[in-house]
Formats: structure tokens, C-alpha cells, sequence
């Protein structure tokens, strides 16, 4: 899950217990996209986009372009595909 408390959760759905909590965004995390190799994309309202690793827990890659939020991201190859207030569609490379 994403939240309003600037962290992604993985939780395990059988017994309803938070098993990873991944800390480095700076605002409210908007949305998550899951990757191939156990890695996950989340973008946030501090205008970051991160690759996260599932098994080491690690942030492997943050981008930025500045101060807008980052509210969707869509993966497409090797582009990133993001929108914010004021610039949709726009594509980044990762």
C-alpha cells in the first residue's frame, strides 16, 4: 500500500501484519506499480519517482524533475510515463 504517512507497506493478507515498510519518500506516496525481480515503482507528492528492491529493501533509483507532485506512473519498456499537476505524459527514462 501507499500512504498519506510518506511510507509503501507490504502486508501479508492472511494474517493482516505489515511485513516491509520502505522509508525515503519526503510527502505523501501516491501511487505504487510493481516490477519484474521483485521491485516496485512509487511516485509521491514530494515530486520523486523511486525504484524500490523487495528483497533487499533498498531504494535503487530515485528521479526528479522538481517541485511538482508526482500523482499516476505508467511503465512502458524502459520509459517511466508520469503526470502531475500541470505536465501529463510526460517520459522519463530508467
Amino acid at each position: 500500500t501507499c500512504s498519506r504517512d510518506k511510507t509503501i507497506k507490504i502486508w501479508n493478507f492472511i494474517t493482516n501484519d505489515c511485513e516491509i515498510t520502505f522509508d525515503g519518500h519526503t510527502d505523501i506516496v501516491n501511487y505504487l506499480i510493481p516490477l519484474e525481480n521483485n521491485g516496485l515503482l512509487s511516485c509521491s507528492s514530494d515530486g520523486t519517482i523511486k525504484e524500490w528492491d523487495t528483497v533487499s529493501y533498498k531504494c535503487l533509483n530515485s528521479i526528479t524533475d522538481g517541485t511538482l507532485p508526482v500523482f499516476q506512473i505508467e511503465k512502458l519498456d524502459n520509459d517511466i510515463k508520469k503526470c502531475c499537476t500541470k505536465r501529463c505524459s510526460e517520459k522519463w527514462k530508467i
